[in-house]
């Protein structure tokens, strides 16, 4: 028994992609544009995590510096 497959031409970030589909054609349109909406949110969460992380490591260094003699703050924060 063998299921027709539809392909679709899909423009994704300015490149092509055919994605095929035992679903008729506009709806593998739509799964292809949904997918791609998906990864760009992931991807601007990761960027977003990223970000936090770096600003708290950022905090934590500014804290640790103020531990330090005052001659040795600038050398450390420097450093990083």
């Amino acid at each position: 028994m063998s299921t027709k497959k539809h392909a679709v031409k899909v423009m994704i970030g300015g490149d092509e992609y055919t994605v095929r589909s035992d679903l008729p054609p506009e709806e593998t349109h739509k799964a292809a544009i949904l997918a791609a909406l998906d990864i760009t949110n992931e991807l601007f969460q990761a960027r977003k995590g990223e970000r936090e992380v770096a600003a708290r490591l950022a905090a934590l260094a500014d804290d640790l510096a103020k531990l330090l003699p005052p001659g040795k703050r600038k050398a450390v924060v420097g450093q990083l």
